[in-house]
């Protein structure tokens, strides 16, 4: 059975999925910014948080592109730390009322 290693054996590619998985458990940076930011917010500093979370969610957007996963046709340690997140967005806007999913991407 062939097995796929979660990160990739490229020093530099292998740098890199740490500093995305590093990126995507900074509290400040993408999570604390969706959860605190817009959900437990109204109005104007929703709106602050919810500008803060696209960015941040824009970074993400911009290292998958034309990828099936971040580490390219193969799932590795970045997909599976960040996966979740996908699923959790809809569940955001549903309890905000805020709009963080575009259906054009």
């Amino acid at each position: 059975m062939k097995q796929t290693p979660l990160l990739p054996e490229d020093p530099y590619q292998k740098a890199m999925a740490r500093f995305w998985i590093r990126f995507g458990e900074n509290k400040a940076i993408v999570l604390q910014s969706i959860r605190f930011g817009v959900l437990l917010t109204e109005g104007k500093e929703q709106q602050e948080a919810t500008l803060i979370a696209l960015q941040n969610l824009k970074y993400l957007e911009e290292e998958l592109r034309g990828k099936k996963f971040f580490g390219g046709e193969k799932i590795g340690l970045v997909d599976l730390a960040l996966g979740w997140l996908a699923y959790y967005l809809e569940i955001y806007e549903e309890v905000s009322g805020a709009k963080l999913l575009n259906p054009v991407h």
